[in-house]
């Protein structure tokens, strides 16, 4: 339990630390009040990195997801991240994924092969079931709203207005979702979001594409899936070698109880065919989608 507390602690002051200062074992020694050596031992055991690999990995994640959902310049993520040059930013970040930071901007795929989320001791690692899905045109309500980096969740008030305005009088909400660059600021992401629905509400149609999904479930509040779906993106989808298309998600939220404080989520996301996936491919249990 202590060494649960000591490892989370560390890796919450890196997280917010990342880009305020340069980050290292000796810092965080003095930090935690504990010897390099069992500190080391003890991270690698709870996290499976070294301390040294783990802020290495942060850092070219956080700038990957700084490169594809913003259009700063990459002296500006260099000098974000507290890398001493652009150069030394170039160099770790291609040792790291392969790419180089201008070749990762212009992928036209969004993945996060070789790096890491933020991590603690209570992150989980379920396995996803892979779904193939049929195209399907929806109707639906559509709606937008602006995320900073890095995400958090806590701009999301517009968005969960108007889940639960929805879930008042219906069990279950539908609704699909897709990330874009944010043009007009530097600092955070467009989310697109449509609500499935036949009503009057109705302002857009458009197209659930076929293709291989990768789920994922989650029961608790809203607050906490806001992680979920962060542990999903940086953790898990790298973890299992999935990589993502750039096409719109499904989610299903359902309530646990009347109080609208504990909710079921299922969250698809549309990922590649990869033949070294080594997930169950589930068709037959897929959980009822209207129309599908």
């Amino acid at each position: 339990m202590i060494k649960n507390l000591i490892v989370n602690s560390v890796t919450q002051y890196i997280e917010e630390n990342i880009e305020i200062k340069h980050i290292d074992i000796e810092g965080l020694v003095s930090y935690s009040g504990y010897s390099r050596r069992y500190l080391q031992k003890i991270f690698k055991n709870k996290i499976g990195f070294s301390i040294g690999k783990y802020i290495q990995l942060r850092r070219i994640s956080r700038a990957a997801v700084l490169l594809r959902l913003t259009s700063l310049s990459l002296s500006s993520i260099s000098t974000r991240l507290c890398y001493d040059s652009q150069q030394t930013f170039t160099r770790e970040f291609k040792k790291n994924t392969g790419y180089t930071p201008l070749q990762y901007r212009n992928n036209k795929l969004l993945t996060f092969q070789g790096m890491i989320g933020h991590r603690d001791t209570n992150d989980l690692f379920p396995y996803p079931k892979l779904y193939h899905i049929d195209k399907k045109t929806i109707d639906g309500f559509l709606f937008k709203h602006k995320e900073k980096l890095p995400y958090t969740g806590e701009q999301s008030k517009v968005r969960l207005r108007e889940i639960n305005k929805r879930l008042i009088s219906a069990k279950t909400v539908y609704l699909s979702n897709k990330i874009s660059l944010g043009k007009d600021f530097n600092n955070g992401v467009l989310i697109t979001t449509i609500i499935w629905t036949n009503s009057e509400q109705v302002n857009t149609q458009f197209e659930i594409n076929s293709g291989l999904y990768a789920g994922f479930l989650f029961t608790g509040s809203h607050k906490s899936y806001s992680h979920f779906i962060y542990h999903i993106y940086m953790n898990l989808l790298p973890f299992y070698n999935l990589t993502k298309r750039d096409e719109f998600d499904i989610e299903i939220i359902s309530k646990e109880d009347n109080t609208c404080t504990s909710f079921s989520f299922q969250c698809y996301i549309p990922v590649l065919e990869n033949d070294q996936l080594d997930l169950p491919c589930d068709v037959s249990s897929l959980p009822a989608i209207p129309g599908c």
